[in-house]
């Protein structure tokens, strides 16, 4: 049941400003224990090695505001697959994904074959097939669901990034669906940018990184049957982040601003614009971190964003509410299972939506094991 409550957010707010403040502050963690990598060291060229990916989820969202409501995904994902490194600078894989959520009638909930061809040259790579994709690209939860990593993890199509200590560039575009001659239904893409740059470094403790992204989602196509007009969905916005402390203690602050664009969509009842500005606040002690974050849209939509951000439910797009404020408290435990190669990430996030007076809550556990045998030099 929700936690029908007055909004009281200002005490707990004030209270992570204090702790915060008597730590040494620095990088956020966020997903990275979620962050899908084609990697391999220099020296192993020729050599051929079985991966296994294994990622158990359970999410829970206890949601009963108008926007979005709860639901639960538990089940897993596997991926298995071969890579051969042709050389110090490109490397090729393949294999197979299979996700299965628990209770499903199907055997499994997705099922396909995976490729990846990834050169790089210095900081520079080009990958070709399944994408470094989902919460690989970093990019804020309005804008990018954090759902992608159990629903869409697996991105296909091209991507260009430029990745050091300093900088995080990624260019990519993720193909949904095709379309031939006799299709009736459209096409389908994601094109993304984002862009990181940390400006302030001087003892390695102190950080300033302001940064910019923007995402257009597609639909449509010249060919097909389907005569739904075409759209093109654009969210982009920028931000600026301090970061100071070491590696297992430290604490941040965070602003972005967003925007939302629909040209091809007739002004009416709906808007075409929308706006939204997005604040963090939090630290981490050695594997816990503690945030809040406040969110206030106007008319703000993304179609591949956290639909609880958005101003449109996704469960009756009759229901529409044009200012959405939010304050989330984020609870996140992340370690190696009782010692093993096992990742665990657990999370408590109360949501707060100030404009239905209803405090509502969700819960998560993930694992992740990422195992490579070699097979071949």
């Amino acid at each position: 049941m929700p936690w029908n409550c007055k909004p009281r957010f200002l005490p707990f707010i004030f209270l992570i400003v204090l702790i915060s403040g008597s730590l040494k502050l620095s990088a956020q963690v966020d997903n990275y224990i979620l962050y899908d990598s084609i990697a391999w060291q220099r020296g192993e060229e020729g050599t051929l090695k079985f991966e296994f990916n294994a990622s158990p989820y359970f999410r829970n969202t206890e949601y009963f505001n108008t926007i979005e409501l709860g639901r639960t995904l538990l089940g897993y994902q596997l991926q298995p697959q071969l890579s051969l490194a042709l050389s110090g600078r490109v490397k090729l894989s393949g294999g197979i994904f299979v996700r299965r959520d628990f209770g499903s009638p199907e055997a499994f909930t997705d099922i396909q074959p995976t490729f990846s061809l990834k050169a790089r040259q210095g900081d520079f790579s080009l990958i070709f097939g399944n994408l470094e994709g989902a919460l690989s690209h970093r990019l804020p939860e309005p804008v990018y669901d954090i759902n992608r990593y159990i629903e869409h993890r697996q991105e296909q199509g091209i991507q260009l990034k430029y990745e050091n200590e300093r900088s995080f560039v990624d260019l990519f575009i993720d193909w949904t669906r095709a379309i031939n001659r006799q299709s009736n239904d459209q096409e389908k893409f994601t094109v993304g940018l984002n862009l990181k740059h940390q400006l302030l470094d001087p003892y390695k403790n102190y950080r300033l990184i302001p940064s910019a992204f923007v995402v257009g989602s597609h639909k449509g196509g010249q060919i097909g049957t389907n005569s739904d007009p075409v759209i093109m969905q654009w969210n982009m916005g920028s931000g600026l982040r301090y970061e100071q402390g070491s590696k297992t203690s430290y604490g941040f602050v965070e602003f972005q601003y967003l925007l939302y664009s629909n040209p091809d969509q007739p002004v009416g009842f709906i808007p075409n614009t929308g706006s939204g500005f997005l604040g963090n606040l939090g630290m981490r002690l050695n594997h816990f971190t503690l945030s809040a974050n406040i969110w206030e849209g106007n008319d703000f939509r993304s179609a591949t964003g956290t639909p609880i951000y958005a101003a449109q439910s996704i469960d009756n797009a009759n229901v529409y509410e044009s200012k959405r404020k939010l304050v989330f408290f984020r609870f996140m435990y992340e370690k190696a299972l009782m010692k093993s190669p096992v990742l665990a990430s657990f999370r408590f996030e109360p949501v707060m939506d100030l404009n239905q007076d209803i405090l509502d809550y969700s819960y998560s556990l993930y694992l992740v094991y990422r195992g490579e045998f070699k097979l071949k030099k």
